[in-house]
């Protein structure tokens, strides 16, 4: 399992000349980073005499990025193994219409299950962004720089995983499955974004 090699091992494996990991994986990592450091500064924070009436938050902060980062771990091998129908799918024969039939049937399914994972990317990267706004109104100035490099990096994920559900679901025909995958896509996008943006920009005139 990916989600259990070094860093080392990570990098040299999505250099090479393999189909997975892919954006989707790099995306799953840099969103569990992201809110990795979330929790920092929420340990950093927590216990300090100023922000004593803000411990009930960074617990139950904590314990969310716990789980956030345990799904996005996951997504890691998950995206992989997620498109691993659709090359299977690739590998059927095409020669009668029954056969034609059959792979593209077999395709569609592979594609809409391929959606998965970075869409559920895209849901974490929502929470997360939700998690760094609570976050950034009381953390200690010592982190605050912290906060700003998460946004950033949840930033990135969700973008990263925005493409990954585009590259797969132009290949969908059900047209009824593609409107629901854009609007909650659609929507935890300009959310994410706009707050990420702002986040960061507050937290930099502040520094």
């Amino acid at each position: 399992m990916l989600c259990k090699e070094n860093v080392d091992v990570f990098v040299r494996v999505t250099a090479a000349k393999v189909p997975a990991p892919g954006g989707g994986a790099v995306a799953a990592l840099v969103a569990a980073l992201g809110t990795a450091l979330g929790s920092m500064c929420a340990n950093y924070t927590k216990g300090k005499k100023d922000y004593a009436e803000f411990d009930a938050e960074y617990d139950r902060i904590l314990k969310m990025n716990e789980e956030l980062q345990e799904r996005l771990l996951s997504y890691i091998d998950g995206d992989a193994e997620g498109f691993l129908p659709v090359i299977e799918a690739m590998k059927m024969k095409a020669e009668t219409e029954e056969e034609k039939a059959k792979k593209e049937e077999a395709l569609q399914l592979a594609y809409k299950g391929a959606i998965e994972v970075p869409l559920n990317i895209i849901g974490c990267c929502y929470d997360a962004g939700l998690m760094l706004d609570e976050l950034s109104h009381h953390t200690t100035p010592a982190v605050l720089s912290d906060i700003a490099v998460a946004v950033q990096m949840i930033r990135a994920a969700i973008n990263a995983a925005y493409v990954n559900v585009l590259v797969n679901i132009k290949e969908v025909k059900d047209r009824e499955f593609g409107a629901l995958v854009f609007e909650k896509m659609d929507f935890c996008m300009q959310a994410t974004l706009t707050l990420c943006d702002t986040i960061f920009w507050d937290v930099l005139n502040n520094l």
